[in-house]
């Protein structure tokens, strides 16, 4: 059910000039509600005229990845889907597991404009300052078979990349195993989430959390080198809120029912946007780092990988970095 706020703004969306009394007759709520509702969307930074016998007019929109906004872009099928938006969060995807765990729908989402403990894998922060980029956490309640799981993260890479070159028109690489770079640099992160049922195993809810580099902001010291964002990259803006609905869209999409089918088809194109086979790298683990030779993505997702010392081995999880070709 959407509240009189969104209500309003669809209407004033149209593009026409809407008096107070025809919004009121057109929703059934009173005109001090209409009021309040197009305050509280100047609060937000939609620009509002308000001219005498004419009414409201909706003269620019704020560069917000509100529900609101959002929803404008997806689909017929997702607009409804309930999103929980958060000015300022220590992570979307711990409020998302703590929703899930509430009760939340396949397809429920939260959004935040800033993240103050934003984390990737191994629980390595992620810079996540407001007005600067897309953080987002998806609720799934996939039907996929246990021996699938492992390749969950690799279908939401790939259906990342898809969004990502679906709205600014370029198409990330990989790192393996959940990095999308552009330019050689760190462009967003993914961290997938399980939550099991403790007596038959089975996945309860998992949730798909990204964490995108959007306007060009001054890196802090320790991630300048290696991270970047869209606008630095394309020398533009990417309207947050398409893209959102984009990556909403797309990992739904990756997990719908009977999508684990099609998990091998995800598995050749993630090969084709992985950049990490054929190349040096180290690999760092509560054990130590140690250099190798990346050799091939397999069919279970893993990096096959021959170290220096000769032996060869395939890493489920592990931080890689690369050096050189």
């Amino acid at each position: 059910m959407r509240t009189t706020k969104e209500r309003v703004l669809a209407l004033l969306g149209a593009g026409t000039q809407c008096s107070g009394a025809s919004i009121s007759r057109t929703l059934g709520v009173s005109r001090a509600a209409v009021w309040q509702a197009v305050e509280a969307l100047r609060a937000e930074g939609y620009e509002i005229e308000a001219r005498t016998r004419l009414g409201y007019r909706l003269l620019t929109r704020p560069d917000l990845p509100t529900p609101e906004e959002i929803r404008r872009f997806r689909s017929a099928e997702t607009a409804d889907l309930p999103i929980t938006y958060h000015t300022r969060v220590d992570s979307t995807n711990r409020a998302a597991r703590q929703w899930a765990l509430a009760g939340a729908p396949h397809g429920a989402a939260v959004v935040a404009e800033e993240q103050t403990a934003g984390r990737g894998r191994f629980g390595r922060a992620f810079f996540a300052p407001p007005g600067a980029g897309l953080y987002l956490s998806l609720i799934l309640r996939p039907d996929w078979p246990p021996e699938r799981l492992p390749l969950l993260t690799i279908s939401a890479a790939v259906a990342a990349c898809d969004a990502v070159a679906a709205v600014a028109g370029c198409r990330p690489h990989i790192k393996w195993i959940n990095d999308l770079l552009m330019g050689g640099r760190k462009l967003a992160g993914i961290l997938t989430e399980l939550s099991l049922e403790g007596e038959s195993g089975r996945v309860d809810s998992a949730v798909v959390g990204i964490g995108l580099n959007c306007h060009a902001v001054p890196f802090p010291e320790d991630f300048a080198a290696k991270a970047t964002s869209l606008e630095a990259e394309l020398g533009r803006r990417v309207c947050r809120a398409q893209l959102a609905a984009a990556l909403l869209d797309r990992f739904l999409d990756m997990a719908g029912h009977g999508r684990s089918a099609r998990c091998a088809d995800d598995l050749v194109r993630y090969r084709a946007d992985c950049v990490t086979p054929g190349r040096r790298i180290l690999v760092s683990s509560p054990a130590g780092t140690r250099p190798g030779q990346a050799l091939a993505v397999t069919d279970t997702g893993a990096l096959a990988v021959r170290f220096d010392d000769g032996h060869t081995e395939n890493l489920q999880s592990g931080e890689v970095s690369l050096h050189g070709g």
